[in-house]
């Protein structure tokens, strides 16, 4: 009896893994043919470079509002010091980026500079779990800075974004 028993667990695990699988294989390949249809030349990467990782939370709204507008357009984050973005932006490597007032742009860049302020929110340390907030004040004065001799739509949308979004840091004369 004990040994029936067992037999058809075996069968009922062995029944149920099967009919898994095939749910499994049918979504990976619902996965693949939505891949093949949709070309990978369709997708743009806009790169975002920020001085201070803490104001990311501070563009959620525009880079929603963003994603709303160019659904076609992958936004990626990307942080570093003053001279690390402005070498990023001169190499292309990013498409606009935001800098703190108190970092010059070098002179004879052709860049356009638009006027920002970034609130600063916590942001969580995710191999430790601690969270990172902001030791000063919450708002950030930025200058968002971006080629002019890039000639990239999706660099003016988030502009675009940006300009209706925010008030300049200094008051319109």
């Amino acid at each position: 009896m004990r040994e029936a028993l067992l037999i058809a667990a075996a069968g009922a695990v062995f029944l149920f893994g099967w009919f898994l699988m095939g749910r499994l294989d049918g979504f990976l390949n619902r996965l693949r043919r939505e891949r093949t249809e949709e070309p990978a030349d369709r997708i743009t990467l806009l790169r975002v470079g920020l001085s201070d990782p803490l104001t990311a939370d501070g563009l959620s709204e525009v880079l929603r509002t963003f994603a709303e507008a160019h659904p076609d357009v992958v936004v990626r984050l990307l942080s570093g010091n003053g001279e690390e973005l402005l070498s990023g932006l001169a190499e292309e490597r990013l498409d606009v980026v935001f800098l703190p007032e108190s970092v010059p742009v070098p002179r004879g860049c052709r860049v356009g500079i638009h006027p920002v302020v970034l609130e600063r929110a916590s942001v969580l340390a995710q191999r430790c779990g601690l969270q990172i907030g902001p030791a000063a004040e919450n708002s950030a004065p930025q200058r968002l800075v971006w080629r002019e001799d890039a000639d990239r739509q999706e660099t003016y949308g988030l502009i675009a974004c940006l300009r209706e979004g925010f008030e300049p840091c200094y008051p319109k004369k």
